[in-house]
């Protein structure tokens, strides 16, 4: 089985068990496209992307906490979306907060290589 295959694969299967740190994170649901054209309201505010190597042999991408990283910079920066992305079949993630509405972001990647973006689903209870 492909490396990219697999991840995606983890990425749904996680998403749907969670866990602690990406407990109430759902995949956004707008088309690549469109998804991908918002992103330039957004910035990772000069963090670089995290790097999970297909080459890492050592890597345990079967573990239920190898993203932790990713949900730890939403936390950490206060961001809007957690954002993956495959490149040459190894994956990055960023966290992005909605920047100056007078600045224009350029994404970090180019949109084929847009894999999936997340969301913290907000609980707000019904007001009675």
């Amino acid at each position: 089985m492909s490396f990219r295959i697999f991840i995606i694969s983890i990425l749904i299967g996680q998403a749907i068990l969670g866990n602690p740190t990406r407990y109430d994170f759902s995949k956004v649901k707008f088309s690549q496209e469109i998804m991908y054209s918002m992103l330039s309201g957004y910035t990772n505010l000069g963090k670089s992307p995290i790097f999970f190597s297909a080459s890492n042999d050592s890597a345990d991408y079967s573990s239920d906490v190898w993203m932790d990283p990713c949900y730890e910079r939403f936390y950490e920066v206060g961001a809007d979306y957690v954002v993956y992305w495959f490149v040459n079949d190894d994956m990055y993630c960023e966290a992005l907060v909605r920047g100056n509405t007078d600045t224009e972001y350029n994404p970090t990647y180019e949109q084929k290589y847009l894999a999936r973006v997340e969301h913290k689903k907000t609980w707000c209870p019904k007001q009675v």
